[in-house]
């Protein structure tokens, strides 16, 4: 299956974390890549985990490390 839109996850710090705990509970679900820092940022420190594209039950995902600038809530856009 080939998605044409990908969900983005925002997360402070710990869109990797998430990612492979929900990866360890469903089958058909993996993490495809880590994308690093280039430099540092408001985020984060150079070299920190700032893109992860993670598969959920076949279905394609991102979460972004995208800082705290965004507090969670139930929206969701695309």
């Amino acid at each position: 299956m080939s998605d044409k839109i990908t969900t983005v996850l925002w997360f402070d710090r710990d869109g990797r974390d998430t990612a492979e705990f929900y990866v360890s509970l469903l089958p058909d679900s993996r993490i495809d890549r880590m994308m690093t820092s280039p430099a540092d940022n408001p985020s984060m420190q150079e070299g920190g985990v700032l893109v992860i594209d993670f598969t959920l039950a076949g279905r394609k995902y991102s979460a972004l490390n995208g800082g705290p600038m965004f507090k969670p809530n139930e929206r969701v856009s695309s």
